[in-house]
């Protein structure tokens, strides 16, 4: 039964972490394809800022990544994670001083 529970646990993260994934990757195609902040934010239910907040610097990070064309497309993403812990902590200290 605990075996089961830990499995189950490690299934779920494998598969948000996927998500997230593809998720950065669909942002960075409709960035690509001239779609607004506005509009992205619309279509993940964010406003306009919050889609700016949490994908922009994760495409910086990613595109940077990018020039490089010897990284695949998975290294290019584990670049981006340093960034996305980034905003995680700001976001934390910025609830905090709430």
């Amino acid at each position: 039964m605990i075996e089961q529970a830990v499995a189950d646990l490690e299934r779920i993260t494998q598969a948000e972490d996927r998500l997230r994934r593809e998720r950065l990757l669909a942002v960075a195609r409709a960035r690509a394809a001239g779609l607004s902040w506005e509009t992205i934010g619309r279509s993940m239910h964010l406003t306009r800022q919050s889609a700016w907040e949490r994908f922009a610097p994760l495409l910086e990070a990613l595109e940077s990544s990018w020039t490089d064309a010897t990284l695949t497309e998975e290294e290019a993403l584990a670049i981006s994670r340093p960034a996305l812990q980034a905003v995680r902590q700001e976001r934390r200290a910025r609830t905090l001083k709430a």
